[in-house]
């Protein structure tokens, strides 16, 4: 081999670019922050399905609480129409006296029953109330919550970004005062080639593969003009020697 660096060497160089940005598009890919956001967000979806399925709770009891006041206002309303008739004098008859008694009785045994309706259905809001409480103080940490991994994210992905802008900015840089023939060969090679596209031959070994190369082989290759590029036989790479 010659001691003159190789034409190709410098392809090292913007492998090494490529793979700080591979690294750094991964980075942003999966922040740890944006697994906390998204976390934070699920927990948000079930508080707000759990706080709907609730609301439906509540307005359900309170319909059935407004229905059944109404059934025992219209009933006391019954009532009170029985009772005058009952005490007014304007019925005579001893039968029909006796019937609007019977009706009475059964109208405020319904009575009765409508007030322990009410009663139960105001006890069946109680605990839904709590829980509805609850949930109102579990939503509020749980928006600040979400508000602190917003801002989390937003700074992180600010930092990482400005990374990566800046070894775009690099990479920009080295191709244009880079050989546009290796640029090209070198895009080639990332594309067709699954490990690095570019390796040093060091010693007799790849340094992509780790494998050495056979004795003849590396004849072969110290005696290739230095502008000739050479492949690794194993795995692709262009051999920088």
């Amino acid at each position: 081999m010659t001691d003159e660096p190789s034409p190709f060497a410098p392809l090292l160089d913007l492998q090494r670019i490529d793979i700080a940005l591979t690294q750094l598009h991964h980075r942003l890919d999966h922040l740890p922050e944006r697994a906390a956001l998204a976390e934070v967000e699920a927990q948000l979806v079930a508080h707000r399905a759990a706080l709907a399925a609730l609301e439906d709770d509540q307005r359900g009891v309170m319909a059935d609480h407004k229905r059944a006041e109404d059934d025992l206002a219209t009933l006391e309303a019954k009532i009170k129409s029985e009772e005058r008739r009952l005490y007014g004098g304007t019925v005579k008859a001893a039968k029909e006296l006796q019937a609007i008694e019977d009706e009475l009785v059964s109208l405020r045994h319904r009575q009765s029953d409508f007030e322990d309706q009410i009663l139960g259905l105001l006890d069946q809001l109680e605990p839904l109330d709590a829980r509805a409480e609850s949930l109102a103080r579990d939503g509020a940490e749980l928006e600040a919550r979400h508000q602190a991994a917003t801002v989390a994210l937003a700074e992180v992905e600010a930092e990482v970004s400005a990374e990566l802008a800046q070894v775009e900015a690099e990479r920009a840089a080295f191709v244009a005062a880079a050989s546009a023939e290796h640029v090209a060969l070198y895009e080639r090679l990332r594309r067709n080639v699954s490990g690095n596209a570019v390796a040093l031959l060091s010693a007799g070994s790849c340094t992509g593969c780790h494998l050495a190369l056979p004795s003849a082989e590396v004849a072969r290759l110290k005696r290739l003009d230095p502008d000739e590029p050479a492949y690794c036989e194993e795995c692709g790479a262009l051999l920088v020697r």
